[in-house]
């Protein structure tokens, strides 16, 4: 599916799988099995029965940029066409988002999962708590930080699933092969995966917080040289997943810190 004008997407399915000798290296037997085969769902009581839902009026409202939104999860290898109907087929709507004032709306597409989600076990787990950051900041130090575009969809969902994991488009049937945005059990998924990078980093002496595809570094005056320690982060990186997808260009992110009050925030001017 071809869309006039629109700029091809990077591959991002698949690249972790393609590096699985780096990961190898120092992640645990699960996350390496999940990495070759593809994450699995598991059902409370079986999988779910057959069901076809009709897009939201949001998304045909806005069907010139929902095209382009599907071509962009196909070039990417998130998504596939199928020739025939998925088990579940789930809903696409586009959601809006104030960008403020002056300025139009965010669109982005939302696939509405709730059905399915309704079948899935979705395992408890935590996030990293901002006290984290409270326990490295130090007197002088330096933040950066870098996000990973499109996280989810670097995660492979098992192909024994894609069926459950479906929606269409004017007339024609997709399939997810990655995590999509909306699936219950995603955030628990690429988290586990993040967390063994994050260790990694952590145990070359790095400190650092990170929430999903966000990751912070604080790093302490005395410590590791700045530039070594970004190219050796983003090294890895780039041994991982694709650099056009990265925001490889680390932000000084202007930390402020009370050594008395032990409170610390990023100044606003480096937000934007």
């Amino acid at each position: 599916m071809a869309v006039p004008g629109v700029p091809e997407v990077p591959r991002i399915t698949g690249r972790l799988r393609q590096r699985v000798g780096f990961w190898r290296s120092f992640a645990s037997a699960l996350v390496v099995t999940w990495i070759l085969f593809g994450v699995p769902l598991t059902w409370i009581a079986g999988p779910p029965p057959s069901r076809f839902s009709a897009n939201a009026p949001s998304a045909l409202a806005e069907a010139e940029f929902v095209s382009e939104a599907v071509f962009g999860l196909v070039q990417s290898g998130a998504a596939e066409e199928w020739l025939t109907q998925p088990t579940v087929v789930s809903p696409l709507a586009v959601a809006y988002r104030d960008m403020g004032p002056d300025k139009p709306p965010k669109k982005r597409l939302i696939w509405n999962g709730r059905y399915v989600n309704s079948f899935i076990v979705v395992q408890k787990f935590k996030y990293e708590s901002l006290a984290i950051v409270r326990d490295l900041l130090f007197w002088q130090g330096s933040l950066w930080s870098f996000d990973l575009t499109s996280g989810y969809h670097h995660v492979e969902l098992h192909q024994d699933f894609h069926t459950y994991v479906a929606f269409s488009w004017q007339e024609r049937f997709y399939v997810f092969k990655a995590l999509p945005f909306g699936l219950a059990p995603a955030p628990y998924f690429f988290t586990k995966i993040t967390n063994e990078l994050a260790a990694r980093w952590r145990r070359q002496g790095a400190g650092l917080v990170h929430y999903l595809d966000d990751f912070l570094f604080i790093q302490r005056p005395s410590g590791r040289p700045f530039a070594e320690e970004q190219t050796a982060v983003l090294r890895d990186v780039e041994d991982t997943v694709s650099t056009s997808v990265v925001k490889l260009i680390p932000k000084y992110r202007g930390g402020v810190y009370s050594d008395g009050m032990r409170f610390a925030y990023i100044t606003s001017v480096n937000l934007c």
